[in-house]
């Protein structure tokens, strides 16, 4: 059974709830759904990264006080501490709005964590999700300040939207943003074995995912930038 455990205020959706379930003491994020269909969506890029690999926070289509929407379980851990992105710029000096590059920290990665930031970028790319601001993913950091993880993606409802819309939040090696196809050139020549993988396993997606061919065919720009 799942009841209100907190009320989320941040980021433009409103009624939004942190949840816990009874037996299992687990939170989860509830967001209620709108015209743009923020839980198809939201299920779309989770269906994709399991089927990628790819870390990402569980998420579930739920209905909560008569509202449809869907879960995203809390991605948090007990032992280390948890940081968003923006949280990170705030120990480095850097204000949330610039939002910090791979360049940034990667110094402060440790290296079976980095590949993660590939795994990322091209999740993000391939779903054209157009809000992985630095509020929108999350770190694991040790006593050292080393970042030993990049924990599951979370809150993906803003993706195949505008065809207009090809920047990523998330930056690379810049200070500004760029188009995504840009900055995946960038992550292939630094992660080419990885990309290959992932752009192998992406042509076998499973025909009952949402949007399919349109995921397909954006596979297929993807390889025109990287090879």
């Amino acid at each position: 059974m799942w009841v209100l455990d907190s009320r989320e205020n941040r980021g433009m959706m409103k009624n939004k709830a942190w949840l816990r379930n009874t037996e299992t003491n687990r939170r989860a994020l509830f967001k209620p759904d709108t015209a743009e269909k923020e839980s198809e969506k939201s299920m779309i890029f989770y269906q994709v990264c399991i089927h990628l690999g790819i870390d990402c926070a569980k998420t579930e289509l739920f209905e909560y006080n008569g509202q449809a929407g869907c879960l995203s379980y809390d991605v948090g851990h007990r032992r280390f501490e948890s940081l968003e992105g923006a949280e990170l710029e705030i120990k480095t000096g850097s204000s949330y709005h610039e939002n910090i590059s791979y360049r940034d920290i990667s110094p402060n990665i440790l290296d079976n964590t980095k590949q993660k930031f590939a795994d990322m970028v091209f999740a993000d790319v391939l779903l054209r999700n157009t809000d992985r601001h630095s509020g929108n993913f999350k770190l694991l950091v040790n006593r050292d300040n080393k970042i030993i993880d990049l924990l599951g993606l979370y809150d993906n409802d803003q993706i195949l939207g505008n065809e207009f819309a090809e920047l990523s939040y998330f930056k690379w090696d810049t200070e500004i943003v760029e188009p995504f196809f840009e900055i995946i050139k960038k992550v292939y020549r630094e992660f080419p074995g990885r990309i290959n993988e992932l752009i192998t396993n992406s042509r076998d997606l499973p025909r009952n995912i949402s949007c399919r061919e349109q995921i397909i065919n954006r596979l297929d720009k993807i390889c025109n930038a990287v090879y």
